[in-house]
């Protein structure tokens, strides 16, 4: 059995994001919380007061399904309806690169079982991303296919 209890509520965040948020991560040091909407945007407050420290609006070009920060908390990746992966600048939710492709091989190369980004910040995939993790440089996604994705970010 697990319990939880509520010790100390912060504000309502009642209209932290105009959808549906189906992710949201802690960043390591505890100091930020990054949230991921329906709405397309993502955004990254404060742990402490709930402030917004920052915000990307239509940082995908359908829902935000998944997001988490690096080890480091230096990036946050982001996993979208609309087949993408991208890697974000945690601070400043700037696109750390972005290259564009109708299909993953343009942009990606495979290794084994592992596909490699090519110089890049964003990933395609033949359906859409509900989730993913992270423990840098590699990533892994779910996709609503069923398929999972296993990737390692080439710096």
């Amino acid at each position: 059995m697990i319990a939880a209890t509520v010790i100390n509520l912060k504000s309502e965040k009642t209209n932290a994001h105009s959808s549906y948020i189906p992710s949201v991560a802690i960043s390591p040091d505890g100091k930020a919380i990054v949230s991921g909407s329906h709405d397309e945007t993502i955004k990254v407050w404060d742990a402490a007061t709930l402030d917004l420290k920052t915000e990307k609006a239509n940082a995908h070009s359908n829902n935000v399904s998944s997001v988490q920060f690096s080890p480091d908390g230096s990036k946050i990746v982001s996993g979208s309806w609309d087949k993408t992966i991208k890697v974000w600048d945690a601070e400043s939710l700037m696109m750390v690169e972005e290259r564009w492709g109708d299909k993953s091989e343009e942009v990606a190369e495979r290794d084994g079982a592992t596909l490699r980004l090519k110089e890049g910040g964003a990933f395609y995939a033949p359906s859409p991303l509900v989730s993913v993790a992270v423990h840098w440089p590699r990533l892994v996604a779910g996709a609503q296919s069923g398929e999972l994705y296993d990737l390692e970010v080439q710096e």
